[in-house]
């Protein structure tokens, strides 16, 4: 392989690399997190650099984000081997004779390299190469065209101000003006502005949002999820629930004889917990199975004997691991665990 031949291709992997960092920053922002977090992050993980921040934690605290972390941790070492093994091999290959006509191929290139790298910047493009990335990776991360699409801009502590697109609107903004929401005094959730066909609207009292909007709020970033995110609209969530009958799922986390733990991912509320409270439900004392966390939303909340169990949680438990199957398994409800 020529010295050229070298310079070119080098060019061509910082043009590629530069590529996945934009189209990594785009897939961790769909993820919920900031655009400054997405490239910080993107740009740690691609250079194998390391978590030195407090910021890692909303990565490492995030099972799907973990997942992306660890792909573009091996993405950037791949390409890390690839460079350095191209600059060796152009440092054996210089010539000094042969100086002038490298010389050209490489200005050549390297003008071309500017004019990608200043093309990629225009606003224009940047825009379209997101919504093609947005759209592509919306079918890897399975996310559903009608879920709204909600984008953490800034954080503080727990309250945020957050860019949401509504794809549906939830059931309790909708068809009613903004005033009978009971947004700000029941949610502690402030509408900062209103998007309607790319151009900004005067928010009043009167308002009604509709399919397409988008709208920048800051308050509980808990509310937040809890209204615009798929939880928001019940009814198509139980519809979609029924219609696949999504049966529970159980993560193994550790095993210890009998006993066990697991996390379990509620997709169908078992009938032991439909309408009660973690208390009342006895999971305790008639399954000896300790509740240790509860996460909403990737989140975990606090639990006490009034806490209910929702659709959509994470439950971490410990007990008997036939137990555990035998409440969140319809297969399992109704054998009898002593006989094995």
């Amino acid at each position: 392989m020529s010295a050229a031949i070298s310079v070119i291709m080098i060019l061509g992997f910082i043009v590629i690399y530069n590529i996945i960092i934009e189209i990594y920053s785009v897939i961790f922002r769909m993820t919920g997190l900031t655009k400054e977090k997405s490239l910080f992050q993107t740009i740690s993980l691609l250079t194998n650099s390391g978590f030195t921040t407090q910021e890692s934690e909303i990565i490492a605290n995030n099972k799907l984000r973990r997942r992306i972390a660890t792909l573009a941790m091996i993405t950037g070492y791949a390409f890390s081997v690839v460079i350095v093994s191209l600059i060796i091999n152009l440092l054996l290959k210089l010539n000094m004779e042969q100086a002038d006509n490298t010389l050209i191929i490489v200005l050549i290139s390297f003008a071309a390299f500017i004019l990608i790298m200043i093309v990629s910047k225009i606003p224009f493009t940047r825009k379209l190469f997101d919504k093609i990335v947005e759209g592509i990776a919306s079918k890897i991360l399975k996310k559903s065209k009608n879920n709204n699409v909600i984008t953490q801009l800034d954080n503080y502590g727990k309250d945020a101000i957050c860019e949401i697109v509504i794809n549906f609107v939830p059931e309790l903004l909708y068809n009613k003006p903004l005033y009978k929401t009971n947004l700000k005094t029941d949610y502690n959730i402030n509408i900062l502005m209103l998007k309607r066909k790319n151009r900004v609207v005067d928010v009043t009292k009167d308002t009604i949002f509709q399919k397409g909007d988008s709208i920048v709020i800051f308050g509980s970033l808990q509310n937040i999820k809890d209204i615009f995110g798929p939880s928001g609209n019940k009814k198509e969530v139980e519809e979609v629930l029924e219609k696949f009958n999504l049966e529970n799922e159980i993560d193994l986390i550790d095993n210890y004889g009998k006993d066990a733990m697991a996390e379990v991912t509620v997709n169908r509320l078992p009938d032991q917990f439909k309408d009660t409270t973690l208390f009342r439900s006895r999971i305790k004392e008639d399954n000896h199975c300790t509740v240790l966390v509860v996460k909403r939303d990737d989140m975990p909340i606090t639990i006490d004997k009034d806490t209910i169990i929702k659709k959509g949680d994470k439950i971490t438990l410990f007990g008997p691991y036939l137990q555990i199957k035998k409440v969140f398994l319809d297969r399992y409800k109704d054998r009898d665990i002593n006989n094995y």
